[in-house]
């Protein structure tokens, strides 16, 4: 089997790696928009003036358990196109920014590469790969969007056969491609490669942010609840995936720091229980997110 070779990717476009210290996200400096190669977080802007407006974080609870992720088990859910729906007609945008989990047997397959990242040098790697089920469908696998937490894993692209795949449902925009759904493991253990995060906290049941969503307003600060599904940082900036603690249509938002911003505010963990004021920023549901 062919394992990606991710850490060589990482190496050209971040400088100053540490290895993450008791399951902290790793700290780099790094260049690029947000920090990143171009996925899911060139939705959200990291230039210009932050917003006005109240913008804080605070931390409420710790180790908490994760959100159930939604379980897939026809791969025609998540066509890269975004048009797949559940088993009751919601569209796969009902569950962008939340824990979805494969969980059926498929095979991995990184040719032709769906995920291609150029890098300043010119060479190209591939920050991604394909997975086909029995049945004929397939999805596409972003290891790109959590790069760090992913940099410690091998992961078999070439005929690898995977049992489950976990990760957040985004929208990958990349400037010479159109964008796609795909699925982003957050942490080896996402892939089985490694230690599955378990919690031992209860986050109560807030629906904050199914709320926020069915009645977006931009531009106008709100206060949510949420549970840390995903982080990626950076010594600059960073970002947050927020899910309502029992999940559901919509629980998921994107929270995002950037390096302009004055708030003044740490990466969270995975499984904390954290409260946010932050002001919403886009309309459309696939590049809505929240700016601190």
């Amino acid at each position: 089997m062919k394992p990606v070779l991710l850490a060589v990717a990482l190496v050209l476009v971040m400088a100053a790696c540490q290895p993450p210290t008791n399951g902290a996200p790793e700290s780099a400096s790094v260049s690029g928009k947000n920090g990143y190669d171009g996925g899911f977080a060139a939705n959200f802007p990291d230039a210009g003036a932050p917003p006005s407006g109240p913008k804080v974080l605070s931390g409420i609870s710790y180790n908490n358990t994760l959100p159930r992720p939604y379980p897939v088990a026809d791969l025609a859910f998540l066509t890269a196109d975004g048009s797949g729906v559940d088993a009751q007609g919601n569209p796969a945008r009902a569950y962008l920014n939340q824990r979805v989990v494969i969980n059926v047997p498929t095979v991995a397959n990184q040719n032709p590469c769906p995920i291609p990242f150029t890098a300043s040098t010119g060479v190209t790697f591939c920050n991604g790969f394909t997975v086909v089920s029995h049945g004929g469908g397939s999805a596409v696998i972003d290891t790109g969007d959590y790069y760090p937490t992913l940099a410690f894993c091998t992961i078999p692209t070439g005929g690898g056969r995977f049992d489950a795949i976990t990760g957040i449902l985004h929208v990958r925009v990349d400037k010479a491609a159109a964008p796609k759904y795909v699925l982003a493991p957050t942490t080896c253990g996402d892939l089985n490669l490694g230690n599955v995060y378990i919690g031992n906290g209860n986050a109560g049941s807030s629906k904050d942010i199914a709320a926020l969503n069915g009645a977006w307003l931009p531009g106008a600060p709100v206060t949510v609840s949420g549970v840390v599904v995903g982080v990626w940082s950076t010594r600059a900036s960073f970002g947050v995936v927020m899910q309502d603690p029992q999940g559901g249509l919509n629980s998921g938002v994107f929270l995002s720091k950037p390096s302009t911003s004055n708030a003044n505010a740490v990466a969270p963990f995975i499984g904390d229980y954290i409260k946010v004021t932050a002001i919403p920023s886009g309309t459309d549901p696939t590049t809505r997110f929240l700016q601190l």
